[in-house]
């Protein structure tokens, strides 16, 4: 099953209200890659396991780009 929401994907009232922290999988798939990296920090954080964001900025794929855990 999926659950498809409408609204800033980095409001926390938004995510709060899709039940974030019962997700297995978040995808974002906006146009804004910055928008997309955000909701999946956010997702993280609440404690989704699997995070898919949608990045067409090569700059960001970059594995020196990438931030440690």
């Amino acid at each position: 099953d999926a659950f498809v929401i409408e609204g800033h994907g980095s409001s926390y009232q938004v995510l709060n209200k899709a039940n974030i922290h019962k997700c297995d999988i978040v995808a974002a798939m906006t146009n804004n890659d910055e928008l997309n990296l955000i909701v999946c920090q956010m997702a993280k954080k609440a404690g989704v396991q699997t995070t898919i964001a949608r990045v067409r900025n090569h700059e960001y794929t970059r594995p020196d780009f990438l931030i440690p855990r």
